[in-house]
Parts: C-alpha cells; sequence; structure tokens
C-alpha cells in the first residue's frame, strides 16, 4: 500500500449520521467512508494519538482524525455503531449548554461510548453556538438588552473567556479529567477569540478552514466530509489532495 504522508494528520468533520438534512450522511454511506479510508491505507487515530502528535512530535503516518460536531443524538444512535464495528476511534464536540436536551446527547451516552468505544468528548463552547441577526455571537460585542446597551469589549472577551474555560470545566467534572480542547461554533473566530481561549486554557483549536495539520499548529484544519454527497470516491479524492 502506497504511503500518503508523514508526520501531519487530515481531521474529517461531520456532523449528522442516518438523519436527513444538509450536513448528514446515510449510516450506509458513513460505513463506506471507514471502510475507503481503512482499505487505501489510513490510519484512523484517536485523540491521544493526536495529541501526542501535537506535543510531542510523535511520529504518524497516514494519519486521520475523525471529528462529530454539535453533539446530536444520532451520534450514539447511528455513527457509534459503525464506528465501533469499524473499530474507529473519533472525538465529539458538544455544546455543552445542550446536553440532555431534545435530540442531543446525554452524559450518560457520552459516559459509555468514552468507557467502551474509544470515543472522547470536547468543547464545542458551553452556550456561544449562537447567532444574532446571522452573525455568529463570537465575532463581536453584543446587545446587552436589559440594560439596553452592547457588551464593551472587555465583557465580549470576558463572555469568551468565561465560556470556553466553564465548558472544559463541565466536561471534565462529568466524564473525567481531559484536556480544554474547543471546536469554534460556525467556524468562527477572529484573533481576540483565539486569546480569550487561549486565557481561559485552551490547548487546541479546531477550526472549519480546509488543510491538513503539522506539528505544532495551534489552530486545527479540518476537512467537511459530512455532506450527503460525498461518494467514497469524492472523499478519497479529497484526501488525496495531500497526498
Amino acid at each position: 500500500m502506497a504511503n500518503h504522508y508523514d508526520n501531519k494528520v487530515i481531521v474529517l468533520t461531520y456532523h449528522h449520521v442516518g438523519a436527513a438534512g444538509p450536513y448528514s450522511l446515510r449510516s450506509d454511506l458513513f460505513r463506506s467512508h471507514l471502510n475507503a479510508i481503512k482499505e487505501q491505507g489510513y490510519n484512523v487515530i484517536g485523540i491521544d494519538a493526536f495529541l501526542r502528535f501535537c506535543r510531542q512530535g510523535k511520529v504518524v503516518s497516514d494519519a486521520v482524525l475523525l471529528t462529530f460536531d454539535d453533539g446530536w443524538s444520532d451520534f450514539y444512535t447511528h455513527a457509534y455503531p459503525e464506528l465501533s464495528a469499524s473499530r474507529c476511534p473519533a472525538v465529539g464536540f458538544v455544546i455543552v449548554s445542550r446536553i440532555m436536551k431534545s435530540n442531543r446527547l446525554t452524559w450518560d451516552q457520552m459516559r459509555e461510548m468514552e468507557r467502551n468505544g474509544g470515543i472522547a468528548f470536547f468543547s464545542h463552547s458551553y452556550d456561544q453556538h449562537r447567532k444574532i441577526n446571522g452573525k455568529p455571537v463570537l465575532l463581536g460585542p453584543i446587545e446587552r438588552k436589559k440594560e439596553a446597551r452592547k457588551e464593551t469589549m472587555a465583557e465580549y472577551r470576558q463572555r469568551m473567556k468565561r465560556d470556553f474555560r466553564l465548558a472544559g470545566q463541565l466536561l471534565s467534572e462529568q466524564l473525567g479529567r481531559r484536556p480544554n480542547l474547543l471546536c469554534f461554533p460556525y467556524g468562527a473566530y477572529n484573533g481576540t477569540v483565539l486569546k480569550a481561549a487561549k486565557d481561559a486554557g485552551v490547548e487546541l483549536c479546531f477550526t472549519t478552514k480546509k488543510g491538513i495539520n503539522a506539528r505544532g499548529q495551534y489552530e486545527i484544519y479540518r476537512l467537511n466530509a459530512g455532506v450527503p454527497d460525498m461518494t467514497p470516491r469524492k472523499l478519497l479524492n479529497l484526501l488525496k489532495e495531500y497526498d
């Protein structure tokens, strides 16, 4: 089997599996993704191996990390069985304030997957996965309606810092101690958001920027594989752009 790349990692993004919608794959199509990745000689790694690569420069070859955004319940009912059957680890980024809500993962489901399935869960913020007038709330000060004024820049920075820290703390309290990793809601961020993340103790930030990841990055690039027409051939063509 040909070697694709060394000491770099491709991170794939998914949202829904087995549900209808623009960010969803049928379960059988997702299964074919996993099969194609393995058959073509890529190595699906878990978050521990990814962190060793990032922190310590551990050697990896043809490495792929699978990530799932938003913490939807179909991750447990549809993606997790496929991942388990293929013995593939993965990462879930959850909106912490929405855990236990309708159509969202529960703490017990996450505990089960972490215990048995090589899955690890991290932050998609505590409650910043929102838009106001079509603009993600991470991108600037928002209105404080009760006070009839807009946040100051200091309040904006503090909102983000407090949110990122709280999300990491709650995940560690409920699921066991873990690094504070953050996936930006909507992929929205700027220099102020990055500084707030660092001040909150976030070790790595996952973005929606397209690319392959080398050692020493703080902003992690990802490729979107979770769209309905992403056939195995299209996925492999996407991966092979980085050979």
